[in-house]
């Protein structure tokens, strides 16, 4: 009998960690299972409203965004460690050093939990970065990658409509947000907005796409409706950057929006009433979120927080929080809301300036490859949007996913491949 209860107890320890190698085996061989696992748990956070079930391992919860982007970033390492490094993928796993200094200073001074809650959004971003920036982007590859992501948008936006279904019946109401409108987060509405970018870009352009035209104008419709502030700040931004690149189709990009925006929003004020205006009115008008994210900015920044020089370089050990006390005498423990700030606390400032030369690098070589291949405009919208979203938020998931197009930009540089899609009218585009 006690051989039993040991083997039992044997095989509860072992299990997960068979699995996780087999899940491993799975990523490193298959790279659209990995993509596709990215984006399933990012919809699975929309489903469960911010809090996807989670396991106990050791002594803290950790969520399905946690392991597989721990294997992702398990498998880029050893993958970029084993292959010529370019500049991209050096300042990638710069980021990856800094993080691990400052989880291994978090560990003596911090639980395991506390570190580990720090630490979250640097695992996904750093493990879907190193996995994506090694990869071998083709064009097929890329195609299916588009796609996949708008499949997804959509799906994250049905679920956020169940929600909405759901809270206007009484039987559910949203567990993190806040107005009746607001049934997905910030960093959802921010995936929306891209993916609308993205294929309002390629319908024109792409006729493999192969997509409604309608598409595009429903995403980006969800999220003026969905009022995130900084979301519609970023989108605007990109939309500009767009006009300014293309003169060609302005006066129908700008007419078809202003339709599609127009009618979606009318059926909403007739179906809720005065609802919908006072809503959207509040959003824009309310100053308040501002002025205690920019107090407690300047606070986290404040000389008088660093008893150590070295976190001016290398950030706070991981685990000691971003506490902080407003001028109104209000204690805030969330995160800075600001991936800059953020950044700089917790990577210190060699870690902002790697970011930031990672987005450069990014966003030049994509503008550069732009003129020969039509797929990678878009992207370059994308990644503007996301530079002003990180001024208000952490990055979401998948955006590690777009710095893996950077080694798809030299691979195309080196072999000369490039697409020029034919222009084709889509939804009354040419």
């Amino acid at each position: 009998m006690d051989f039993l209860v040991s083997l039992h107890a044997m095989y509860m320890q072992l299990a997960p960690l068979v699995l996780a190698a087999m899940l491993g085996l799975l990523l490193w061989r298959y790279p659209k299972i990995a993509i596709s696992s990215i984006f399933i748990v990012f919809l699975l956070d929309a489903a469960f409203q911010g809090q996807p079930p989670a396991v106990a391992v050791a002594t803290a919860n950790i969520y399905p965004a946690d392991a597989v982007s721990g294997l992702l970033l398990l498998i880029g390492t050893v993958r970029a460690l084993r292959r010529r490094i370019n500049f991209s993928t050096l300042l990638a796993l710069g980021l990856v050093a800094l993080f691990l200094v400052a989880v291994l200073r978090g560990l003596t001074d911090f639980d395991f939990q506390k570190v580990v809650n720090s630490g979250r959004p640097y695992i996904t971003l750093l493990g879907m970065l190193l996995y994506s920036i090694t990869l071998r982007w083709d064009d097929s590859m890329l195609q299916w990658f588009l796609r996949t992501w708008v499949r997804f948008a959509l799906a994250t936006l049905a679920v956020g409509l169940v929600w909405f279904v759901l809270n206007l019946a009484g039987v559910a109401t949203y567990s993190e947000y806040q107005g009746t409108f607001r049934f997905l987060g910030a960093g959802q509405a921010f995936f929306l907005a891209s993916a609308g970018l993205v294929t309002l870009y390629l319908l024109r352009t792409s006729p493999w796409l192969r997509f409604s035209p309608w598409v595009p104008y429903i995403l980006l419709t969800a999220v003026v409706i969905l009022q995130h502030r900084t979301v519609w700040f970023a989108t605007v931004a990109a939309l500009l950057v767009w006009l300014l690149i293309e003169r060609q189709g302005r006066g129908r990009l700008v007419t078809g929006l202003s339709i599609a925006g127009l009618i979606v929003v009318g059926l909403l004020t007739f179906a809720f009433p005065g609802q919908l205006g006072e809503s959207l009115e509040n959003s824009a008008t309310n100053t308040n979120t501002f002025q205690w994210r920019f107090d407690g900015w300047v606070q986290l920044l404040s000389p008088t927080r660093y008893t150590d020089i070295a976190n001016y370089a290398v950030g706070q050990p991981m685990g000691a929080g971003y506490e902080r006390m407003l001028s109104n005498g209000a204690v805030v423990l969330d995160n800075p809301h600001n991936m800059y700030v953020q950044l700089l606390v917790d990577l210190g400032g060699l870690g902002l300036a790697v970011y930031l030369a990672l987005l450069i690098v990014a966003f030049r070589q994509m503008a550069r490859l732009a003129g020969k291949n039509l797929l990678f405009r878009p992207l370059q919208f994308v990644l503007f949007a996301l530079f002003v979203y990180g001024g208000a938020y952490s990055a979401p998931y998948f955006f590690g996913l777009f710095f893996g197009l950077t080694s798809y930009v030299q691979f195309t540089q080196r072999t000369s491949h490039s697409i020029q899609p034919q222009h084709t009218k889509v939804g009354g585009m040419s």
